[in-house]
């Protein structure tokens, strides 16, 4: 009896060690990154479309992608579009300031306006892709801007949001009966 139970004493260090190794390995929370794009194919052998296209995954709190799935709604009908991160991406937060004057009014002797200094904050994001698009395969990059946040002395609605975002996909896809050039550009990503 006394050596079960100390088996069981000299067992748990072990035991705990391994949980809380296991905890740490926790995965980040993630949220659904949306992406809504104007695309533009320019095949090799001349010839090419414009279409509208969607793609959609997970992003995690510190940046990182899982594969973008969509669909892209080409004249010929609807092809499948993939984006697969081959490199982590690249995540940063920027500051950055917009300035804008409140007018006051006017009198005999002009007009009177206020100085303000807005600050807006706006998340960026880079990296490489692999890149399927129907039976073509290839690489390239996507970035994006999210829109600005304005954090202190906002301007008021109609001047509109001065950071508004974007979204760019740029590569090169073929297969063993076409090849071109992809570029996609978009509004801000939707991050949910």
């Amino acid at each position: 009896m006394f050596g079960k139970r100390l088996l069981t004493l000299a067992a748990l260090p072990l035991l705990i060690a391994i949980a809380s190794n296991v905890a740490l390995a926790a995965p980040a929370a993630s949220q659904t990154i949306t992406f809504n794009l104007g695309l533009n194919y320019q095949s090799l052998f001349g010839g090419g479309f414009n279409a509208p296209a969607t793609l959609s995954g997970d992003i995690s709190s510190d940046g990182q992608m899982s594969r973008l799935r969509g669909t892209l709604y080409a004249p010929l009908g609807a092809q499948r579009l993939e984006l697969d991160p081959t490199t982590p991406t690249a995540i940063s937060t920027q500051t950055v300031n917009f300035f804008w004057q409140e007018f006051l009014g006017c009198d005999m002797f002009g007009c009177y306006y206020r100085q303000h200094n807005a600050t807006f904050t706006q998340q960026t994001g880079s990296g490489n892709v692999d890149i399927r698009l129907g039976t073509l395969r290839g690489s390239g990059s996507i970035a994006w801007a999210t829109q600005g946040v304005c954090s202190s002395d906002c301007p008021p609605p109609y001047y509109g949001n001065p950071y508004p975002g974007y979204s760019r996909i740029d590569g090169a896809v073929l297969d063993n009966k076409d090849g071109g050039r992809i570029n996609a550009w978009g509004q801000a990503p939707s991050i949910q």
